[in-house]
């Protein structure tokens, strides 16, 4: 499991720094588009559903515009 990206993302996380690669908010419509979709389908998302509301939060304090894995921030509160 041992990628360039993701080792990228967890040094960002540890410093604190987001730098946008893929913007949080674009994240959340993902995951609000995934959630629709499965709606119309009568299937359950429990893990996506979970998933959309700590991004929704992190969008509330502000952190729409910084890159996705700033969901972590919402995470630790």
């Amino acid at each position: 499991m041992s990628s360039e990206m993701l080792l990228q993302k967890g040094n960002a996380i540890i410093k604190g720094e987001f730098p946008t690669h893929q913007p949080l908010k674009h994240m959340q419509k993902d995951l609000k588009l995934a959630l629709g979709m499965a709606d119309g389908l009568e299937q359950s998302l429990p893990i996506t559903a979970a998933s959309n509301e700590v991004y929704k939060h992190a969008k509330r304090l502000g952190y729409g515009s910084h890159d996705a894995s700033a969901v972590y921030v919402r995470a630790r509160f």
